[in-house]
């Protein structure tokens, strides 16, 4: 039986919507900073920012870690797709 917590880390993995990105953009990250301290690439870090491809938990981490150190919080709707956010 799925808990709330893995449904909240399965939709983490299979979303990265614009909202997460324009958090860490606004906070001053650009998005090749976002590439190299996740070890993708700009184009694939673009891909996550228009929801044609998702991050994985890891990247996600790494992104919250990022935008932890600039005073951001993250709640579970920035990384839901925007449809389903608001």
């Amino acid at each position: 039986m799925p808990t709330p917590t893995l449904d909240l880390a399965v939709t983490l993995c299979n979303r990265m919507p614009m909202q997460a990105m324009k958090k860490l953009e606004a906070a001053g990250f650009t998005r090749a900073e976002i590439a190299e301290e996740t070890g993708r690439t700009r184009q694939g870090v673009g891909h996550w920012a228009r929801d044609r491809n998702a991050p994985s938990a890891d990247d996600i981490a790494v992104m919250i870690r990022m935008g932890e150190r600039k005073g951001l919080t993250f709640l579970a709707s920035d990384f839901l797709p925007e449809t389903q956010a608001a």
